[in-house]
């Protein structure tokens, strides 16, 4: 500041200024080493991910073990090489790690559960059921404490070690609804399909509005036909054991679809149907099923069931529709059977039994019949429309 500029600005500021930039520049002079290091430690630590990620396990410990010379606390650092320790079969030193960590948290569940799946990936499985059982009995009403140890053996593929922990939970809690799901895939994944349907049934019963769940999560194993059998029995005696329990009688009637009798399917939906009060819905719902299925006959009958004995309005027109449909379906299947086996398609019937309500040996001509008295009954709709197509199909 030269002499003129001085006569403006008092002393004491002056001076003040120049201390405030002496004190800056020294708190930078410290602060760049310090975050060049913690920008250090970021990039070894990136490393030793990337290096883990790769599955060179010997160069992520050699890193992690390096990042931890300058933060021994680092939880991060800590996970990452008791995994590399791990990896490498190197138990004794990742049960160090871990007892070192312990010291600092005697009390910290998860790091005793780790423990004791490193003693048990160790082979001693005795003192790893010791310090597990150690872990459950801080507090034996707490299913989540089940949950972490069952975690570690279903991570080294103990699959009936877990299930035992996950009862032993139950018996302790006094909850028979605990861990349904967990068990039902532990069942399943050992091939115990019984036990996994058993299961499955419990969650059915406790919340209904888990039907669809369930039979996505049965449909996991029961393309094994012996596991769709196992899943029958059950749920057959349960259905002998409460008859109008309509969430049972959904999955049973879902176990007979996905195996393909349509007939004992066919009557479940009008057990539902009737307890239900659906008015043809459930019976209709059926038919629509049991045609993409291409199960026409079934479809057919369904069908007219709902045309002949229901008859519920807002579902007739479409159940006229579809009963044409599987007709004029089963009308081709027939003629390609005939064609195939040599003989001659079947004749065009009289005009008495062009309008018979029948799915018996259909033709061709039946099928045109029922379109024609869907276009007269529902002119300018939507159904009219379609039957129209359909005639076009058939002719054409």
């Amino acid at each position: 500041m030269t002499k003129t500029q001085r006569q403006f600005f008092p002393v004491d500021v002056w001076r003040a200024e120049r201390r405030l930039l002496c004190v800056l520049l020294c708190a930078w002079s410290f602060a760049v080493p310090v975050l060049s290091q913690q920008v250090d430690l970021a990039a070894k630590l990136r490393l030793a991910q990337s290096f883990e990620q790769a599955g060179e396990w010997k160069k992520a410990a050699a890193m992690y073990e390096s990042l931890l010379e300058s933060n021994p606390d680092g939880f991060v650092v800590l996970d990452g090489l008791r995994r590399a320790y791990t990896e490498m079969k190197e138990y004794d030193k990742a049960i160090n790690l871990v007892r070192q960590q312990l010291w600092t948290k005697p009390l910290d569940e998860n790091l005793l559960s780790v423990l004791g799946g490193l003693y048990d990936l160790a082979g001693k499985t005795q003192t790893a059921d010791s310090v597990w059982h150690v872990v459950l009995r801080r507090d034996r009403q707490n299913a989540n404490l089940y949950r972490m140890v069952a975690a570690q053996l279903i991570d080294h593929r103990e699959y009936e070690r877990a299930i035992q922990i996950y009862l032993e939970g139950r018996e302790a809690t006094k909850n028979q609804l605990l861990f349904l799901e967990e068990l039902a895939s532990l069942y399943g994944a050992l091939h115990q399909y019984e036990p996994a349907a058993s299961e499955y049934i419990k969650l059915v019963r406790s919340n209904p509005q888990q039907v669809t769940y369930v039979e996505a999560r049965l449909s996991s194993f029961t393309g094994r036909e012996e596991a769709r059998r196992a899943a029958l029995v059950v749920v057959q005696k349960e259905s002998q054991q409460t008859p109008e329990d309509v969430p049972i009688l959904s999955l049973l009637a879902w176990l007979y679809m996905d195996g393909k009798d349509f007939d004992a399917a066919f009557e479940q939906y009008q057990r539902i149907d009737r307890l239900t009060k659906a008015n043809g819905h459930e019976v209709f719902r059926f038919g629509q099923r049991a045609a993409q299925e291409r199960a026409y006959a079934a479809s057919a009958k369904a069908f007219r069931e709902v045309i002949e004995k229901i008859a519920s309005q807002d579902v007739l027109p479409l159940a006229r529709l579809g009963y044409a449909r599987a007709l004029e379906e089963l009308s081709a299947e027939n003629d390609t059977i005939a064609l195939l086996s040599g003989r001659t398609p079947a004749a065009t019937p009289t005009s008495n039994e062009k309008t018979r309500v029948s799915e018996s040996q259909p033709t061709f001509q039946v099928a045109l019949a029922l379109y024609e008295g869907l276009a007269r009954d529902y002119p300018n709709t939507d159904i009219a429309m379609q039957a129209f197509f359909r005639i076009g199909m058939v002719r054409f």
